[in-house]
């Protein structure tokens, strides 16, 4: 959090970009400077650090469901929750 007291419309700004750009970033997706932006900016601020880790167990957690043979991921989350109750 030190950097956002040296320079605090800089921290905001770049507190503001890793939130628009948190999907593209887990994707690997984003570019070179861009990506570098987003990682310093997580490198220091907790908040934006702890929302990169959920977003990346999220997406881990969606590429383990199997969806319907067409590949519908719906219908493997649908099943997954129907099997739930059965506990």
């Amino acid at each position: 959090m030190r950097a956002m007291f040296l320079h605090p419309l800089g921290f905001w700004r770049d507190h503001r970009f890793t939130k628009t750009h948190a999907s593209t970033f887990v994707d690997g997706e984003l570019s070179g400077p861009d990506k570098g932006r987003v990682a310093r900016h997580a490198h220091v601020c907790p908040k934006c650090h702890a929302m990169l880790e959920s977003l990346r167990a999220v997406v881990q957690g969606l590429g383990t469901l199997r969806g319907a043979p067409d590949g519908r991921v719906a219908d493997g989350v649908l099943d997954a929750l129907r099997g739930c109750d059965d506990h």
